[in-house]
């Protein structure tokens, strides 16, 4: 019996290269957040970008370390090619702990009246979930800029929406078929 080639051996149904793949990828997100985050926050350009690139350059080392972590065990209990199944399971996590986790932990960027209440620079607020999200719904909805119902687009409506775009990322066909009315398993 020969030997199988390196890119065709499966540990856990996960063949070497996607392994390699991901672990690369975890990498790249420790190289990020080591090198690149700590210049960019001293940056006045950095601190001068809106909320959304504010966090999507500050996480962008978090959602590859996050998937490189969770992506493995959630992708190996879902369907489908198993990289694809990595970067699903990662990516769902990622987004899990980002706009639900990341919500419910303080300190909060607004009131409950939707007044900003971290002012202070140096802590970054740009590049917190809820500052960016607070950004995005007031930007859609300008009548709700300092009022309670910005507060609850950010912390209620905001986790409500990753936990479903978390699943749809996980399971594409359960959740439309859960959203159509039927049986998750096609039952």
């Amino acid at each position: 019996m020969g030997m199988m080639p390196s890119a065709q051996k499966q540990r856990f149904g996960v063949s070497h290269s996607e392994l390699l793949t991901v672990i690369l990828f975890g990498v790249f997100g420790f190289l990020w957040m080591l090198v690149v985050v700590p210049f960019l926050i001293v940056s006045p350009e950095f601190t001068s970008l809106n909320p959304i690139w504010q966090h999507s350059l500050y996480i962008l080392g978090i959602y590859p370390i996050i998937t490189a972590i969770f992506g493995i065990p959630l992708g190996l209990l879902a369907n489908g090619p198993p990289l694809i199944r990595v970067i699903q399971g990662g990516l769902s996590s990622a987004i899990s702990f980002d706009w639900v986790v990341d919500m419910m932990v303080g300190p909060n960027f607004l009131s409950p009246q939707g007044h900003i209440v971290i002012t202070n620079p140096e802590s970054l607020p740009g590049t917190a979930v809820d500052a960016m999200f607070s950004f995005i719904w007031s930007t859609i909805f300008p009548s709700i800029v300092n009022t309670s119902t910005l507060y609850f687009m950010v912390y209620v409506v905001t986790p409500v929406l990753g936990l479903l775009l978390a699943a749809f990322i996980l399971k594409p066909r359960a959740f439309f078929r859960l959203a159509l009315g039927g049986h998750p398993h096609g039952r």
